[in-house]
């Protein structure tokens, strides 16, 4: 592993500030629909609160696994641990060949923490815009991350939704408008329409961000996990989670979400 290169990856987000989000535009079709069926808003909403719903009920956990990321100048894969009790709290350890930390990256809902143990090296920035942007090249909040590894849907507060039904096995996209950045998040729902294995987020043109995949969904403790988890746009930058364990409902810490400096 490129231990210099990750140690420079993961501090891009911690120096830097994240990219501001994009301006809000009204368009007359907001969710690019062209000819298609407007969509039934009246049946979407309820459906958004059944599947905000999934998984409510996890509150803290953690996992064992592997991280991929991947760039157009540097692909790099590790063993990874995490734990988390909300999606604005979540501490990731990046481990080196023989399972020794190289790498702390923490955010304890105030705060984002990076700590370089092979360098000797801390930072500490305000948790503002939770954008891992200038860590993979696409603007994925850090809560979705944490979102995904819960098991939930990740839908942010909202200006419009509508849900088209595709053909007819029933398959349906829901479709989200997001009130800050007037992005479009579509979801593409399987059939018990509170679950999907592929959610795509497009800006307000309609052009594609990032797409989410989700599969090898695992059942613990009464809650469907994702054991494999994709992030990635069009040229395929992004991340790879994969999931060895997945513990629900442990003891933690508080404490543990904040990351000092060495020494």
């Amino acid at each position: 592993m490129k231990l210099r290169s990750l140690f420079i990856l993961i501090l891009s987000i911690s120096v830097f500030p994240a990219c501001g989000g994009l301006s809000k535009r009204i368009h007359p079709d907001p969710f690019h629909l062209g000819m298609q069926s407007p969509g039934d808003s009246s049946a979407a909403l309820p459906l958004i609160e059944k599947i905000k719903n999934v998984n409510a009920g996890l509150s803290t956990y953690k996992g064992v696994g592997s991280l991929e990321i991947r760039r157009d100048d540097l692909s790099l894969k590790s063993r990874m641990v995490w734990i988390g009790d909300s999606p604005e709290r979540i501490r990731l350890e990046i481990l080196g060949i023989h399972g020794q930390p190289i790498s702390s990256f923490s955010s304890d809902g105030e705060w984002i923490y990076f700590l370089s143990h092979l360098e000797k090296k801390f930072h500490k920035r305000r948790l503002k815009d939770n954008s891992l942007e200038q860590l993979l090249k696409i603007p994925l909040p850090l809560s979705t991350v944490s979102e995904l590894l819960m098991g939930r849907i990740p839908i942010s507060e909202f200006s419009a939704a509508t849900l088209v039904t595709k053909g007819p096995d029933g398959g349906s996209i829901l479709y989200v408008l997001e009130k800050e950045t007037g992005n479009i998040e579509k979801i593409y729902l399987n059939p018990d329409h509170i679950r999907a294995g592929l959610i795509e987020f497009l800006n307000p043109e309609g052009i594609l961000l990032y797409r989410i995949m989700l599969d090898d969904t695992t059942l613990v403790n009464a809650y469907d996990i994702p054991f494999f988890l994709s992030v990635a746009d069009e040229k395929g930058a992004g991340l790879t989670i994969k999931v060895d364990r997945f513990w629900v409902d442990v003891d933690i810490d508080p404490v543990v979400f904040v990351l000092k400096g060495p020494g």
